[in-house]
């Protein structure tokens, strides 16, 4: 007999904003408009954590529902630990051309050109998400685009359409916080978020905090 029970999971910078008090950028696909049936397991929150419990229960023959906001595959890919490793890689071929002399090997570094730095950092995300969507589809998992609301033990609403599953696994992920008094402005104080997104190489940072991303 299954056991009813909701899982709460976090990860990252904070623990995510407390779901049902916004419902917004939704996105109607066509299997809102099917009848709810009750399912297996619901995942509410598409990212790292999310999917890999969703296509773990999918392996194990469950019926799941992962529902998302934004885009499968959340901080990590989009955001965080993805770019940020992309951006690292950039760093570190500049560093091998630099000191290539070490090695024998005759180069020179002239100088970085952030367009073309993002425009790999993007490539390489937007390979994993587009693979990630792909092996979502392929276990059968149904990917439900929006605001997901939990307004029951069992029965999360999304635009009006409630889901319905024996098991519920919160997921909600993380953003970037602040400290009191500090204002984020985008342009001399930053989040990660902008952080993998500039276009120019600042010429002295300060970083607090010493997290993965």
């Amino acid at each position: 007999r299954h056991e009813r029970r909701v899982v709460h999971l976090q990860r990252g910078r904070a623990r995510g904003r407390e779901i049902g008090i916004f419902v917004s950028r939704v996105q109607s696909l066509a299997s809102l408009a099917e009848p709810p049936r009750l399912r297996h397991h619901q995942r509410l929150g598409g990212g790292r954590g999310g999917y890999a419990a969703a296509l773990r229960g999918a392996q194990l023959g469950l019926s799941v529902a992962l529902i998302e906001k934004d885009k499968v595959g959340g901080t990590c890919l989009h955001r965080g630990c993805i770019p940020t490793k992309a951006l690292l890689h950039a760093g570190e071929v500049a560093d091998s051309a630099r000191d290539s002399s070490h090695f024998g090997v005759n180069a020179t570094f002239n100088s970085i050109d952030m367009t073309g730095v993002n425009s790999y950092k993007d490539g390489v995300i937007a390979g994993l998400h587009k693979g990630l969507q792909g092996l979502v589809k392929s276990r059968g998992i149904t990917y439900v685009e929006g605001v997901g609301r939990l307004v029951s033990s069992n029965t999360v609403d999304v635009n009006g359409t409630p889901y319905v599953g024996k098991n519920i696994v919160l997921a909600t992920g993380s953003y970037a916080r602040t400290l009191p008094g500090l204002d984020i402005d985008g342009d001399r104080v930053i989040t990660s978020d902008h952080g993998t997104s500039l276009n120019y190489v600042p010429k002295s940072v300060i970083v607090l905090g010493g997290g993965v991303i």
